[in-house]
């Protein structure tokens, strides 16, 4: 019983929480502290340690939370790999990873690099379950950026923007789209084929580069990459706020 396993590997699929297991999961990554040593102040490398599957901030998820995690867990591997990744971007959905995808194909080298090395997509499968998602990765010690509809005019849609944002809890890694992907790409929103059509639009209207790409759009993704929002309010009017239009 006092035996202790290390288990290192490039493998995913070795994390699993899905099991009922007497295990504990260990994130291990390092960091620089400023440590007194020999009666002088140094800045060295050290080694720390989240045990993350039975830590508080795990523990507190509720019963429903954990049962979604479980279900990605079995079916996603994205949600395996963002334990080797270093950002997290968390989508609603098939039409932005669609959307995401042709965006990275037209991203300058550098960009293209930093996004592919650094970066992990996540699918929530819909508005409401991003914030079981957020919470999960916020418990694991990922704190993740997310892009959502605004929806403004659908009541039940638009409530769930506040909810994000609390979640997340720092309006510099939620990124509203005014509505809808649709509405910001430019063209009208469907019912079905939803994908494809997001594909079929950017393949029409979208050239190679960079440049061409939605401006709007392509601000957004500089955003996430490269830094901060100007205006950190904006997005909390955006939220709280419903459109009398």
């Amino acid at each position: 019983k006092n035996n202790q396993i290390i288990c290192t590997t490039h493998s995913p699929y070795m994390i699993d929480l899905s099991k009922n297991t007497h295990q504990v999961l260990n994130s291990l990554y390092l960091d620089y502290d400023r440590v007194e040593l020999n009666d002088s102040k140094r800045n060295l490398e050290v080694v720390h340690s989240n045990p993350f599957n039975v830590s508080e901030a795990y523990k507190s998820l509720i019963e429903d939370e954990k049962t979604y995690i479980k279900m990605l867990l079995k079916i996603d591997d994205s949600i395996t790999k963002v334990f080797f990744t270093k950002k997290v971007l968390i989508v609603e959905g098939d039409t932005e990873e669609v959307v995401i995808r042709e965006t990275v194909a037209r991203m300058p080298e550098d960009m293209y690099k930093d996004f592919s090395y650094n970066w992990e997509v996540v699918k929530a499968r819909g508005k409401a379950a991003i914030i079981p998602l957020v919470k999960y990765f916020n418990a694991l010690g990922i704190y993740p950026y997310v892009i959502h509809d605004r929806d403004g005019g659908i009541e039940k849609a638009f409530n769930f923007n506040k909810l994000i944002l609390d979640a997340v809890g720092d309006p510099n890694r939620v990124f509203p789209i005014k509505e809808c992907m649709e509405d910001l790409l430019g063209y009208k929103s469907s019912s079905s084929d939803k994908p494809y059509k997001a594909y079929h639009f950017i393949n029409s209207n979208w050239g190679k580069k960079w440049e061409d790409i939605n401006p709007e759009w392509r601000g957004i993704i500089e955003q996430i990459i490269y830094g901060k929002k100007e205006n950190n309010t904006s997005y909390i009017e955006v939220a709280a706020t419903k459109d009398e239009n």
